[in-house]
């Protein structure tokens, strides 16, 4: 028996990597997607993968840990049942936190940090299981790179309203932001980063092109919390 063709895929809300497992093992890398619980999450969520597995024929399973899958497991199982229609394969889903306490911690007993673009804790033992945050950018991710940022935009405005003193942010957002009063055409355009301080403050970002690369480390485990498999022809 040949051995099964397999893709593993780490889907969070900047980055989208995939690791292909067949004869040999490919990496690759992308654009993340919103969340799966965000207006358009699946979509953007489906784009993101399928992208990465063009030219990845035959693939018997793929294991997804996805971003906001926790807490919108419906929009989980859709994910499920459009990779599969879109590449015959074998389909689990589950949260990002879930693959990565998996993978870190072998599917023993310990608490998981993720502090990302998004942010949660994931703590599991003999009692359950039980996850802190992962509310998203509007209500929660407290410690995540969107908090910081948002809370640096938000103590350059106070201190430009006279709210609060001024501080060091004012000098280090200047570069990649601007003053206050850039800040709303800032974040009108198409993904700032707080990150990159080459941009002007009204500049536009360029996607970038996938990046492909192989490695011998092994891959984490997977727990799936949504499983589709492909429907079989029609006659």
């Amino acid at each position: 028996m040949s051995a099964q063709s397999t893709a593993s895929v780490d889907l969070g809300k900047s980055r989208c990597r995939v690791v292909i497992h067949d004869a040999t093992r490919i990496e690759r890398s992308g654009g993340g997607a919103p969340g799966l619980a965000a207006a358009g999450g699946v979509a953007a969520a489906v784009d993101a993968i399928v992208s990465l597995l063009d030219d990845a024929k035959g693939l018997d399973l793929i294991g997804v840990g996805a971003a906001g899958a926790w807490l919108a497991p419906d929009a989980a199982q859709d994910l499920a049942r459009r990779l599969a229609a879109a590449t015959g394969a074998r389909i689990a889903v589950a949260s990002d936190v879930v693959t990565a306490h998996a993978g870190a911690l072998h599917g023993g007993s310990g608490v998981l940090l993720i502090a990302g673009t998004g942010a949660a804790a994931l703590g599991i033992d003999d009692d359950g299981a039980r996850l802190v945050d992962g509310w998203g950018p509007e209500l929660g991710d407290f410690g995540s790179g969107s908090w910081l940022g948002r809370e640096a935009l938000r103590a350059l405005l106070r201190a430009d309203d006279g709210l609060a003193p001024r501080t060091a942010l004012a000098d280090a957002l200047a570069a990649p932001v601007g003053t206050a009063s850039d800040v709303q055409a800032w974040l009108a355009q198409s993904g700032p980063s707080l990150g990159d301080s080459r941009r002007s403050p009204r500049s536009s970002s360029t996607p970038r092109k996938p990046e492909t690369r192989s490695r011998t480390r092994s891959s984490p485990r997977a727990s799936a919390c949504s499983r589709r498999q492909p429907s079989p022809p029609r006659p």
